[in-house]
């Protein structure tokens, strides 16, 4: 099933950092939010429908357990985007904003890591922060037939608005001192976010309705969005063994960067039963995943995730391809929280 779900005000999303009035004095802010967000809105819709089900939730009967979330997109002007992949970069100084994709060449000197790969460029380059590619050029990059591509930026469809706000104290209904706090919220302009999941009673939803979302509880709007959404793999022909897998959302690996089927020493592994050997990789900078669990009244583990964009190069050692493309084809890859749309993947030609 999919939602497409649009905001009718700003929003906040609070990012992992700790946050306390009269300690702290900027709640930090975090766009796109995470996959655990939409994880807990669905749920709550669920719930808002079925109230003598509620003392069931996170429970072993829980009804919303078998819930997937499958595919998270982001809607502007009527068209789907994905994250940009990291191995897609801009020359730096460059004024004709576009991104050039990385040369993926065999390494000829010794690194820090362990890798037979690198990925590198002629001229000297840089991270595009905020990249984001249309359905269109991202499958053009999938089928590896994209060498650049002009470059968008989430920032220009989700701008930043500060508010201020001041702690109260409810017993004599006047401020506190010392609580004064900032909050980063963002306006939606053009854009929207389209949900694919599974395992829910898909009554629980009408054909439109209110959604909450973020921080706040903030209200927005969802509408059922009857067509199928799918990205098309590419086409590998016999004897092809290299493949690129790319995250379009966060995921959280126990071995740090490394997905704990992979073997830290030899960088490989076998997943679902396709055998493969990690070559190189593309990974931006770890974000920061928690958040505050309502019915323990406490704050949830906190967890550092490979953020969305990341690219991983393989070589497949054992089966065919098409088992590989439906290993990690628009599948959740996260070794925690996979259920909730952590590490949703794509493979790619390299």
């Amino acid at each position: 099933m999919q939602l497409e779900i649009k905001a009718i005000d700003t929003l906040f999303f609070r990012n992992g950092m700790p946050f306390k009035k009269g300690e702290e004095t900027w709640a930090g802010s975090v766009f796109p939010p995470y996959p655990s967000v939409f994880y807990g809105a669905l749920r709550t819709v669920y719930f808002a429908n079925h109230l003598d089900e509620l003392n069931r939730a996170n429970e072993e009967n829980d009804p919303t357990a078998k819930l997937r979330l499958e595919g998270i997109y982001y809607k502007i002007y009527g068209s789907l985007y994905f994250p940009l992949p990291f191995d897609c970069v801009s020359v730096k100084d460059s004024k004709d904003n576009k991104a050039v994709k990385l040369n993926f060449k065999q390494k000829m000197f010794p690194g820090s890591f362990d890798l037979n790969y690198v990925l590198n460029y002629d001229q000297n380059v840089e991270n595009i922060p905020g990249g984001i590619t249309s359905k269109s050029i991202f499958t053009m990059y999938l089928n590896g037939s994209l060498q650049e591509c002009n470059i968008g930026k989430m920032d220009s469809y989700a701008v930043s608005e500060y508010k201020v706000g001041i702690g109260i104290d409810k017993g004599f209904r006047s401020s506190k001192e010392g609580e004064l706090y900032r909050l980063e919220w963002k306006r939606l302009t053009n854009m929207s976010f389209v949900l694919n999941f599974s395992g829910l009673d898909t009554s629980a939803f009408k054909e439109r309705g209110m959604i909450k979302v973020g921080g706040e509880a903030k209200a927005a709007q969802y509408t059922r969005v009857n067509e199928d959404i799918k990205v098309t793999y590419p086409d590998f022909g016999n004897g092809e063994n290299l493949f690129k897998v790319v995250l379009s959302t966060p995921a959280i690996f126990r071995n740090g960067w490394i997905p704990q089927w992979l073997d830290k020493s030899t960088l490989q592994g076998n997943y679902n039963g396709v055998k493969v050997r990690l070559l190189t990789a593309a990974i931006g900078k770890p974000v920061y995943v928690g958040g505050f669990d309502i019915k323990k009244n406490r704050p949830k583990p906190m967890y550092r995730a490979v953020p969305a964009g990341s690219v991983y190069y393989f070589e497949l050692l054992e089966g065919v391809m098409s088992s590989a493309v439906s290993a990690f084809h628009e599948k959740a890859l996260s070794d925690i929280m996979s259920e909730q749309g952590f590490g949703i993947s794509y493979v790619g030609k390299i």
